[in-house]
């Protein structure tokens, strides 16, 4: 069985800035808008991510060795039908990054400094996918353990430089 996913590594669109609690009960919820598809771009760059995969399953030599009878069937209606078959099929591996983000003081975009400082917080380090400041085009896991790596061997050098 051939199984193949579109993934947008590089989204445009943004939600809120703010997650909201949805209940006292800390078991519960949480409101996070990631503002999936809120604008053209997103949807028209995995528009075209599902166009190249259906064009290449088709294409030979694949499509020789390929067996029909997966059940998808390509979305009718054109470029429309494709957005709306995206919006009703697309899912997330839910690997947030970027929140905040890697620079110097002076920038106001950053939060934390190169060793995971949080800027104006003496004591406070962040150390995961958070600290990006482009999310990486991969699977952030090895990511993130390269990034914890770094900054657990500066802290245990004890490197406040």
């Amino acid at each position: 069985m051939l199984y193949l996913a579109v993934s947008l590594m590089e989204a445009r669109c943004r939600g809120r800035v703010r997650v909201r609690l949805t209940s006292p009960d800390p078991a519960a919820t949480l409101d996070i808008d990631h503002g999936y598809f809120s604008g053209p771009a997103d949807l028209d760059a995995m528009g075209e991510g599902v166009e190249l995969a259906l064009r290449l399953v088709a294409t030979p030599p694949l499509a020789d060795v390929l067996e029909p009878g997966s059940g998808f069937t390509p979305p009718a209606g054109g470029r429309d039908g494709l957005r709306a078959w995206i919006r009703e099929q697309a899912g997330t591996t839910f690997h947030p990054s970027s929140s905040c983000r890697m620079g110097p003081a002076g920038d106001q975009g950053a939060v934390v400094d190169h060793l995971g400082r949080v800027h104006g917080v003496a004591g406070l380090r962040v150390a995961d996918a958070a600290i990006f400041p482009t999310s990486p085009r991969a699977n952030l896991h090895c990511t993130v353990v390269a990034a914890a790596e770094k900054l657990a061997d500066a802290i245990g050098r004890g490197d406040d430089s």
